[in-house]
């Protein structure tokens, strides 16, 4: 098996899921940078392996795969050890919870395009998006209040399969800084 490929933008929050995946997984992947910026992702020559033009894309098995809750069911499929969710059926339903509240709720109206429509063409100033990101993020932690802390106080906590040494590794300081 060749070493997969993950394309990802330093600060993609999609991106930072599969590399924190992978290391939790301890495969071995070379970090393929995509500029997010100057819209890289939206190339003939990238959008040709993955038509969405999204990040992250992680290339495995000959087969380019995209969207990152997708990537992180595969991965748990294709790789079941360690298991990315508890046991325990109401720890899963937990984690899928926060996972697809930060999917759909909070990233999918903050990302990147949606922050450039607000500007252009709608016009909005930098203050005004500023205030639409907050918004957005701070919903469904007020939603959820003590009660959702106190859930995700019950899951176990993971830890890195293999000894962080390289901390210049961007997914290893992740999961350095996650205490993973």
């Amino acid at each position: 098996m060749s070493t997969m490929k993950l394309y990802g933008y330093f600060r993609s929050s999609t991106s930072y899921r599969l590399r924190i995946a992978l290391n939790l997984i301890g495969l071995a992947f070379a970090n393929i940078p995509v500029n997010l910026a100057t819209a890289a992702n939206k190339d003939e020559g990238f959008t040709s392996r993955n038509p969405f033009g999204s990040l992250p894309m992680l290339e495995a098995d000959g087969r380019d795969r995209a969207q990152s809750m997708a990537l992180l069911e595969w991965l748990d499929e294709a790789y079941p050890a360690p298991a990315f969710l508890p046991k325990d059926i109401e720890d899963r339903y937990t984690v899928r919870e926060l996972a697809y509240g930060i999917a759909t709720e909070i990233h999918a109206v903050n990302n990147l395009p949606v922050l450039k429509y607000l500007k252009d063409p709608l016009g909005h100033s930098q203050d005004e998006i500023d205030t639409w990101y907050r918004n957005w993020l701070a919903r469904p932690r007020s939603r959820r209040g003590a009660a959702g802390s106190a859930q995700c106080g019950r899951l176990p906590p993971r830890r890195c399969p293999r000894p962080v040494r390289d901390r210049a590794d961007p997914a290893a300081r992740e999961c350095a800084a996650l205490r993973l």
